[in-house]
Parts: structure tokens; sequence; C-alpha cells
């Protein structure tokens, strides 16, 4: 059952007013200044956003500044014959007040705390430890091992929900059981995902193993920290030391979902995807992603450019940049660059998945992939987030790495989406065989 209205509503709320208060209003110029023609510069106003559900299961940003009409998604979807027939509900609507560039890192940030209190802010990072008596994570004391696990979560997200997944999954309390007894420690690394790029939060993660010494090390990491555990294996750590790594769901040839051009549509997607979610404590990550963007993206430029300044305000936002499925991604390019198979790699393993239904709910996917035959109206957005198979948050194909592996690839009737892939067997199943649990 997706959100209601009022669950969307709390949780966008909130997002809407994180980070500093605006600047104050600057005096107006005196008169003297005024006659010689010297007008004030005129002081932008807040902008209005609005969230508008259709038929067919499709939510949608509007917006625009203040003083103005609303630049509307709702004329595109009209003349395109509507989603939902041209009906539509307003569910939310805030005006987002002008914040100074400078007071963006420091919104981003608080998102980043607000979406997981568990790291220290003021290192950055927290390294914390299952304890399989207890069934929690709980604080960590590093000392030298032989083998570790360590879990790396994604983007909005912390290590307490990945593990609460696979407490849901059948056969996920027996392998997290049996990864306590195998390891030295099973242990999750917490980190900011917004307000820092993953090649910083592989820094952390350096730091953070660092008093455990040279030993083996497994990995399992989910969406984009898949990028923050390549760049600690391939870049930062001492190649010699044994490592494996299974990706879930992982960017690493990145996400159109972060690109610049689908902007727009992927602020949809994401709304959508949110609501269709159901359980608001899974989807509030999905949902606060987008009003995120658009607090920051609202600071920079008007809704209604154009590239190149969209390209410069998404540069604002260093953990979703990173993620760009573009050629010039000099992180993404630099990182592939240093990935050199052979007998000395780390060994990967890959699950993916891609998601398409027909439930109620969940049929706004359409509007979102460019596959004939599936798609419902063509210019219903702006341009499509995906050019195919996808799990609604990154691309299937984009899931792969330049370094062979084995892999699990979820059949497209398992329903199996970005955020529910350690509730499944089949992911629990594939990481106790891959990495002998």
């Amino acid at each position: 059952m997706p959100l209601t209205d009022d669950q969307l509503r709390d949780a966008l709320g909130k997002f809407a007013k994180l980070g500093p208060e605006p600047a104050p209003e600057a005096p107006p110029r005196s008169l003297p200044a005024l006659r010689r023609g010297r007008r004030p510069p005129a002081r932008r106003p807040g902008c209005e956003v609005k969230l508008v559900s259709y038929d067919n299961d499709l939510v949608m940003w509007q917006w625009g500044f203040a003083r103005r009409k609303t630049v509307a998604a709702r004329g595109r979807a009209r003349r395109a014959g509507g989603p939902g027939g041209g009906a539509e509900k307003e569910i939310f609507s805030d005006i987002l007040k002008p914040m100074g560039v400078n007071q963006i890192g420091q919104m981003l940030l608080d998102f980043d705390c607000n979406r997981n209190p568990d790291f220290d802010i003021k290192k950055g990072w927290k390294l914390r430890q299952w304890h399989d008596d207890k069934q929690t994570l709980g604080d960590a004391k590093p000392r030298p091992a032989e083998k570790l696990l360590v879990i790396v979560h994604g983007t909005a997200s912390c290590a307490n929900h990945i593990v609460s997944e696979i407490l849901k999954a059948n056969g996920g309390g027996a392998c997290l059981a049996s990864a306590a007894q195998k390891y030295s420690a099973v242990l999750a690394f917490e980190h900011p995902t917004l307000s820092m790029s993953p090649t910083l939060n592989a820094l952390d993660l350096a730091e953070a193993l660092a008093p455990y010494g040279n030993c083996s090390v497994d990995i399992v990491c989910h969406s984009r920290g898949g990028l923050v555990a390549s760049w600690w294996m391939h870049v930062l750590d001492n190649p010699s030391r044994p490592k494996r790594c299974v990706f879930v769901g992982s960017p690493l040839q990145g996400t159109n979902l972060a690109n610049p051009e689908q902007l727009r549509s992927s602020l949809h997607l994401l709304a959508s995807y949110g609501r269709a979610l159901g359980d608001a404590g899974a989807a509030l990550g999905v949902l606060a992603l987008p009003m995120t963007i658009l607090r920051v993206v609202s600071a920079v430029v008007d809704f209604t450019a154009k590239l190149p300044l969209l390209d410069a305000a998404l540069a604002m936002i260093p953990g979703l940049a990173a993620q760009q499925a573009v050629i010039n991604n000099q992180e993404m390019f630099r990182l592939n660059a240093r990935k050199i198979a052979g007998s000395a790699a780390p060994s990967h393993f890959f699950i993916r998945a891609n998601f398409e239904s027909q439930s109620v709910g969940w049929r706004f996917w359409q509007f979102f992939t460019n596959k004939p035959g599936l798609r419902l109206i063509d210019n219903v957005v702006d341009k499509f987030v995906f050019p195919g198979d996808n799990d609604l948050v990154v691309d299937t194909k984009s899931m792969l790495d330049s370094i062979p592996g084995q892999e699990f690839l979820f059949p497209t009737a398992a329903l199996v989406h970005h955020t529910n892939y350690f509730e499944q067997k089949d992911t629990i199943d594939n990481i106790r065989k891959w990495l002998v649990i």
C-alpha cells in the first residue's frame, strides 16, 4: 500500500527546513545612489514547490519562484494528454527560502546527520560492530584481526537499514550468526553520503580499518557504497591484502538518475518511488533526496534554466555528482583507470535487478524508462531517466565492473527494486555462497 498523503507531507516537511536560516535581506541602497541610476539588485524570492499526484501512480513536482506563475510540469502533462487524464491532486507545498551558496554545505551535512545519526560528525564516520548475542549494532573495539566482514551502506541510508533488511530475509539471521562466528568482527561503516564524495569516504574507511592490521577483508556494499569500497580496495589500500567484495545494486559505472540532463525527471521518479514503498521508514531517504536537491538547485539557479547551469548546481552536491553516468565524470574516470584485473585484484561479485511491475502503486516506472512497447506517454516527463533496464535508481548495466566476477541477476518477475535487495533470500544465499559464510 503506498504512503498516504499525510505521511508524505510529514516526511517532506522535515527536510524542507534543514540547514541554516537564510541570510537576512540586505538593506536598500541610499536615496542618492538610486538617483544616480544604481538600482539595488533584486533579491530573488523563495522557490515555490508543490508535489502533485496523478493517476497511474505518478507523483510529480511543480516549481517556480513565488512571485511568478509557477513553472509547472502540469502544462506539459496536460498537453500530452495528462498522466492521469489531466486530473491532479496537490499533496505538499512549501516555499524554499533563498539560501546563500556558503550555506549549502551545512544543509547537506544536516541532511546526512538527519538520515544517519550514528556517524561521528567530528570525524565524518563511525565504525560499528554486529553483536550477535544482543542482535544489535554497537560500538566497535578495534584490535588486530585475522578476517573482517565490512558492510557499507548507500545514499541517504545507514547500516541499521541494511541489517534490518537482512533480518527480514529468509535465512538472514542465520547468515549474520554464521558471520559472527567466521570473522574476527562483523563491522558496519557509517558515513555521510551527500556532503562528501565517495573518495573522501574511502579515505575515512582506510583510517577506520587501520587498527585491525593487514588482515583479509570481505565487503558487502549497497548502492553508492560500492564506489566507496572500490576507491578503498583499488586505490587506497595495500594491494597485497586479500579482499573480496559483493556489490549489491551499485552504480559502478554511474547512474543516469544523477545526470543533470535528467534532473527534473529524476525528481519525479524519486517522489513516485518513495510513495510506492509504503513503509515510512524505508521511504524517508528516497523522499528526502529530491527535496534536498530542490533546495540546493533553487539556491543557485532558476529551475527553468538549461544546462550547463544545472550541471554546476549538481556539482555542489559532492556525493551525488560522483555518481553521474557521463563520460566526463572525472572521479569515475580516475577510479576505473586504476582498476587492474589479474590474480592480485580483489575478487568481485555482483547482485543486480531490473524492476518492471503492473501492480497498483508501481506503474509509474513506465514513464521513466525508454523501452518501446512498455512506456506510457512519451512527453509526460522532460526526458526519460533510464535508456533501459534499471532497479528504479541504478541502470542494471552500470552494476557491472571492469573487473570480471560472478553475478546473480534477479528475474524481472521477482519485483526486486533498489531498496529491497537485502530482504531477498537469493541475496543472502549468494552472499553466503561467494564468501563461504
